[in-house]
């Protein structure tokens, strides 16, 4: 979602401002084939967690970033030169506005090398043998960044 207002009058004439959303929900990344729990007739074995199987998913988290952008568009004044300029525009883009840096969880068919899941203690308690599938392999948006650029036309 995106969007912005140009002013077309006043002092804030040729200024353009706007904001956008990127936003994707959660999505499976992996199933909880390999899910264990403890065995009650040995608590040094795992056994198969009866409670899930492989149809049961893991879900990656959702996720958003946020965009600003600012632009000026200047109009010089006619000259009679035939190459001289006639408007010059900047561009100030600024990605990740709220600098988001939590690790996101998600699914990426650009990638078949990726273990999208990892088994992990169950409780974080490593002493036991059973184990829960969850998401692994983070990615991370690039930290808040600015982009100006200038364009004149002629």
């Amino acid at each position: 979602l995106a969007t912005d207002y140009r002013f077309r009058a006043g002092v804030l004439k040729g200024l353009r401002v706007g904001a956008g959303v990127n936003y994707r929900g959660e999505m499976i990344v992996g199933y909880r084939t390999n899910d264990t729990i403890v065995d009650p007739n040995n608590p040094a074995n795992a056994i198969d967690d009866p409670t899930v199987d492989e149809a049961t998913p893991v879900f990656g988290n959702a996720n958003y970033k946020v965009t600003g952008t600012l632009s000026y568009t200047y109009r010089f004044k006619e000259s009679g030169r035939k190459l001289a300029p006639k408007t010059i525009q900047f561009d100030l883009n600024v990605d990740n506005v709220l600098n988001r840096t939590s690790a996101i969880y998600a699914f990426s068919s650009s990638s078949a090398t990726t273990a999208y899941t990892i088994t992990a203690p169950r409780n974080g308690d490593v002493s036991s043998p059973a184990r829960v599938t969850v998401p692994a392999t983070p990615i991370y948006f690039m930290p808040r960044n600015y982009m100006l650029t200038a364009k004149l036309s002629f």
